[in-house]
């Protein structure tokens, strides 16, 4: 799970290597839920054992919010080379960070007004 600043970060570092690769767009989005890791059922039982108080009772019913993680996202006109990593290693402090890359493929943006002819 990469924060928002460590793609960021990872998507600086590796966006000429993967220019370099064919990629002609290179983006930070969030993960999609089918990418996201498992989560777990609501109905999964604590293996900690049951709480004491009523306090800790309404604490484990309630669902936890679900933190938001970002993916790297190279687009290429082509199929992605084979040599593309599946994750980009970041430095942020004194920790190192593992981003998520994924590739896409899609056409190159043209604007409208480049190869249409205009009809008289």
């Amino acid at each position: 799970m990469a924060t928002l600043n460590e793609a960021e970060a990872a998507r600086v570092d590796a966006s000429e290597q993967l220019r370099q690769m064919g990629a002609h767009a290179v983006s930070v989005e969030d993960e999609q839920p089918d990418e996201a890791a498992p989560v777990a059922p609501a109905d999964a039982v604590d293996i900690a054992g049951p709480g004491t108080g009523e306090h800790e009772a309404a604490e484990s019913a309630r669902p936890k919010r679900k933190q938001r993680s970002y993916v790297v996202v190279a687009y290429f006109d082509h199929d992605p080379p084979d040599e593309l990593p599946e994750q980009i290693e970041v430095q942020t402090g004194k920790r190192k960070r593992i981003v998520p890359l994924k590739a896409r493929q899609s056409p190159r943006f043209r604007p409208e007004s480049l190869g249409v002819e205009e009809a008289e």
